[in-house]
């Protein structure tokens, strides 16, 4: 290989580690000790020019692209929440190449874009390294968009309510797997108080347990049996939550007519804060034993 290769190699890697001078304006990178040489063999020559300015407009057509990406209003903070809590730590601080979570939480807030973010935290360093300046940022800015999108995901959840039929078939799923070893006594402990009985049934509660994920959301199950000694499992949880689907139930009193496929019967109502699910051992008639009396759907 000629000595002008290389030299075409080491000016092209430099082209490509060394910010636009929209972003260094004063060219602190073109006087890194690696490639200040390197900037007089640069200036002048045509061919260079142009694969500056080609490189350039791959950048920008990056960063309009990744500015499009809006940051909705509280994203941040609970980015940020949930990034300290994952977030691996060292002595002495937070793991290398972190970045700063609060200004890059006050620039969030001030309306800066991902891109701009993850532009200016660019780590500065004596040498430039092979990768270059240029693709740790293009991937900063890429990550700074997926955590974004993420954040948007986890924080508002799925845009597709789910539908009377899918919470039905759902529950019934989830009561086929849960723990039977896990009921406890009331005689020992008390749930949270807010996650109360509906007063459209009436029933003796024999034991109670908490529920993960039930609906893509956490509450209370109780262990129920009627006045004719029918036995059941009345879920309890929260309607509206944050970052879960929508439900579509509307019903405000036990229902009049439950699913009862699979040796069970369903069904599913609100009073507009929690949502109860009952799913009775048995048909019809067992369910309509938790009805309370006078109390018609």
């Amino acid at each position: 290989m000629t000595h002008d290769s290389h030299s075409d190699r080491a000016i092209s890697e430099a082209l490509d580690a060394c910010r636009p001078a929209r972003l260094d304006p004063e060219g602190q990178d073109w006087q890194q000790p690696e490639v200040a040489a390197l900037a007089n063999q640069i200036a002048g020559q045509a061919r260079f020019a142009e694969q500056r300015e080609r490189i350039e407009a791959i950048d920008s057509a990056i960063a309009a692209t990744i500015v499009q990406t809006a940051v909705p209003a509280g994203l941040a903070d609970r980015l940020l929440v949930a990034l300290r809590s994952a977030a691996p730590m060292q002595a002495g601080g937070p793991a290398c190449g972190a970045f700063e979570l609060t200004s890059t939480r006050d620039e969030m807030a001030e309306g800066k874009n991902p891109a701009a973010i993850a532009f200016s935290a660019a780590p500065e360093s004596k040498y430039l390294r092979r990768a270059g300046r240029r693709t740790w940022l293009v991937s900063a800015a890429a990550l700074a968009v997926a955590a974004c999108l993420a954040g948007i995901l986890a924080v508002f959840g799925s845009s597709q309510p789910m539908s009377y039929e899918q919470v039905i078939a759902d529950a019934k799923s989830f009561d086929a797997s849960l723990p039977a070893d896990g009921w406890q006594l009331l005689e020992e402990s008390q749930p949270d108080p807010w996650y109360s009985i509906s007063s459209s049934i009436s029933a003796t509660r024999a034991g109670w347990q908490y529920v993960n994920k039930f609906l893509k959301r956490n509450g209370v199950a109780y262990q129920l049996l009627s006045r004719s000694r029918a036995r059941a499992v009345l879920y309890v949880v929260p309607l509206d939550k944050v970052g879960r689907p929508v439900l579509e139930v509307v019903g405000h009193s036990l229902p009049s007519r439950p699913d009862t496929t699979g040796g069970k019967a369903t069904a599913a109502w609100t009073d507009g804060q929690r949502l109860w699910v009952l799913v009775v051992e048995g048909g019809l008639r067992e369910y309509e034993s938790f009805r309370r009396p006078n109390n018609i759907a």
